[in-house]
């Protein structure tokens, strides 16, 4: 069976893709959820998770594995796919879907720079944050996902509104994630 990870986002709980994980083929797909603290470094979680997932493959043997993740969740996801690419240089990673993720940030975290102890994930969605650059740019190229990745973008708005309650469009539609995306669904 092919492991479907799904990655929550902030605040959230992997209860939160009940009704996905139900309606899963099990015959040929076998669901793993990620639970993380979401107030950590989203970097250090990404590489966790990476990390996990490679010791994973290495006892299990599975060939791919695709993703789903959900806002923040979609973030950690990139920073796994793209430190994976570099690191391990393997094709781990075939399918990616992404769910309202705020790849230009969030203008709410802004306020995180003027709180006496912010959370740190507030700092890394913060727009233009060091993390979010990272994810997209290094050493001022573009990164882009491997050639092996598919990744779908999902976007969610509100009729007649700029956002989903939320996050963005704007935030949701970053150029840069729509280049890395196969299709783009609103």
């Amino acid at each position: 069976k092919i492991p479907v990870l799904f990655i929550h986002g902030i605040n959230g709980t992997p209860i939160e893709f009940n009704f996905l994980i139900k309606n899963l083929d099990q015959s040929r797909f076998q669901p793993w959820v990620a639970y993380y603290p979401s107030g950590s470094k989203l970097n250090n979680i990404a590489t966790h998770l990476n990390q996990t997932i490679n010791q994973l493959k290495a006892h299990h043997h599975f060939q791919n594995l695709f993703i789903v993740a959900h806002s923040m969740g979609g973030l950690v996801a990139r920073g796994m796919i793209l430190e994976n690419s570099e690191t391990f240089q393997e094709k781990l990673y075939s399918l990616f879907i992404s769910i309202s993720t705020p790849w230009n940030g969030h203008a709410a975290a802004q306020m995180a720079k003027h709180a006496p102890a912010a959370v740190y994930s507030w700092l890394d969605i913060t727009p233009g944050s060091e993390f979010l650059t990272q994810l997209f740019y290094k050493e001022s190229h573009i990164r882009h996902f491997p050639a092996h990745t598919s990744h779908h973008l999902i976007f969610t708005y509100l009729s007649g509104k700029s956002d989903d309650g939320t996050i963005s469009i704007e935030s949701q539609l970053r150029p840069e994630a729509q280049d890395d995306a196969e299709n783009r669904y609103g």
